[in-house]
């Protein structure tokens, strides 16, 4: 990857993420009742592939668009009369429902899909849930294993600030500590992995290894994180 200057692709006034495919498309979803929408990596002409309309059926929202490895197939979160995750086939304009209805103090939760063969998604706090899941499953799967403590959220755009690579390393943000007035910290958060000795009705039978076990610990224990230093009394910036 090489340097250069910025090179507009499609407008989003108000983007509700977007994922760039490997294929050299991008799948993103320009504002909030716009659906989703693909554009050539390199500019071109975007094309509409979902349009919520605000039915029972397709929703209000077609948000957090996700590319899955080895298909063509988009997950995606939608809103509407129920919150759940969905897989899109670009191809035949379906999509089925991937997760059930996943709502926290009535907002709603986005899924993202770990290439260790897991969906997580956040509970509209601060914590993270996962289950196994693939990209071929058909029936629908309730993440709502706590895997994952104090990691930032935003009330308004309702996803957590993390990332999962396709070989399964998390980076997230730290959420805030109450009255630190402070942005949080970006952790790399390790390896994910799913240990088959344990059942899913074990307590917290889904881990995460090397530095993710220091952060969850840290998190809990109500140990420091570290802060940009700032002049006394003034604000924050994020």
């Amino acid at each position: 990857m090489s340097g250069g200057a910025p090179l507009p692709i499609a407008d989003a006034p108000r983007s509700w993420g977007g994922s760039w495919c490997t294929d050299g498309d991008i799948v993103y979803s320009p504002s909030l009742n716009s659906g989703l929408w693909r554009v050539p990596a390199d500019a071109g002409t975007p094309v509409q592939l979902t349009k919520p309309d605000g039915s029972a059926a397709k929703g209000y929202a077609h948000a957090y668009p996700q590319c899955l490895p080895g298909t063509t197939d988009i997950l995606f979160s939608l809103w509407g009369q129920r919150f759940f995750g969905a897989v899109l086939t670009p191809g035949t304009g379906t999509w089925r429902e991937i997760s059930t209805n996943q709502t926290g103090g009535g907002a709603p939760a986005i899924t993202v899909y770990a290439g260790s063969g897991h969906l997580l998604t956040g509970d509209t706090s601060t914590g993270i849930t996962a289950i196994e899941w693939t990209p071929s499953a058909t029936a629908p799967v309730n993440p709502k294993t706590v895997v994952l403590d104090n990691v930032y959220h935003v009330i308004g755009n309702e996803r957590v600030w993390l990332n999962v690579s396709e070989t399964g390393t998390l980076v997230m943000r730290r959420a805030l500590r109450s009255g630190a007035g402070s942005c949080g910290s970006i952790v790399k958060a390790g390896l994910l992995s799913f240990p088959a000795s344990r059942t899913r009705s074990t307590k917290r039978p889904f881990r995460l290894t090397d530095a993710a076990s220091s952060a969850a610990a840290s998190s809990r224990s109500g140990s420091k994180t570290s802060r940009p230093a700032r002049a006394p009394g003034s604000s924050p910036t994020c």
